[in-house]
């Protein structure tokens, strides 16, 4: 939406918009299949992916590292004394 931080494009179009907040009401496939047909007609690139991935971990979980894969080795991880 305009103005989220999450909207790194700044995309606007209010009928795409109005669109997805019907959808995630009502939550009716049909408006999510109208928001990607309004999203790619109006598309200036093509998206391939982009993914947002939010990990909490507590300060005494060591080991942790995310590849730029998104991917996280559990087996090297481990509780730090605390």
């Amino acid at each position: 939406m305009a103005g989220n931080s999450q909207n790194i494009s700044q995309y606007e179009n209010n009928r795409f918009f109005q669109t997805v907040i019907k959808a995630g009401e009502t939550n009716n496939i049909d408006y999510y299949q109208q928001a990607m047909n309004i999203l790619n007609e109006d598309a200036p690139i093509i998206t391939i992916y982009y993914y947002v991935s939010n990990r909490l971990v507590k300060p005494y979980v060591g080991g942790f590292y995310v590849t730029p894969m998104d991917y996280v080795s559990t087996k090297d991880l481990y509780i730090i004394k605390h």
